[in-house]
């Protein structure tokens, strides 16, 4: 979607103004960053550095769950039964709970696109919470599968 694009939806086509660098900008460098190389993620707990590529994940779900399960006795003190290659069905990682969010917090577009993926599909508990219910949110919540109907 292209930024003006999104003024335009939400009927604010006026408010969208295009920021540039004045004429006395300096810059240090440039980072460039080819979106189309970067590859999806998934953290797993315990430290925020435990990350891996999902492909990674999937090459090595049992070594890397096997993994995580060994940090957690020394992170919980071996104080919780904690257990990750239970959730490996049919050589596949099982999520059984997933956050919307971003940098920012789930934002409108973030619960739209989960929405679609949810959408139509069943589910052993079709529980959705969200977190600090306000205007357009607490109107999502009670509209179950049609939140973001076009």
């Amino acid at each position: 979607m292209k930024r003006w694009e999104f003024y335009d939806i939400h009927g604010r086509s006026e408010d969208y103004k295009e920021l540039n660098p004045g004429a006395v900008a300096y810059y240090d460098g440039l980072v460039y960053v080819n979106l189309s190389e970067i590859k999806p993620m998934i953290a797993m707990p315990f430290h925020p550095s435990n990350v891996y590529t999902i492909d990674e994940l999937n090459a090595n779900l049992a070594d890397i769950l096997h993994d995580v399960e060994q940090k957690a006795l020394v992170s919980l003190d071996g104080a919780v039964d904690y257990s990750l290659q239970d959730k490996i069905k049919n050589g596949k990682f099982y999520v059984e709970q997933g956050i919307i969010a971003g940098c920012a917090g789930g934002g409108f577009e973030n619960i739209c696109a989960a929405a679609d993926i949810i959408k139509g599909k069943e589910y052993r508990s079709r529980r959705i919470y969200i977190q600090r219910l306000s205007g357009k949110y607490s109107d999502l919540y009670g509209t179950g599968e049609k939140w973001c109907d076009r």
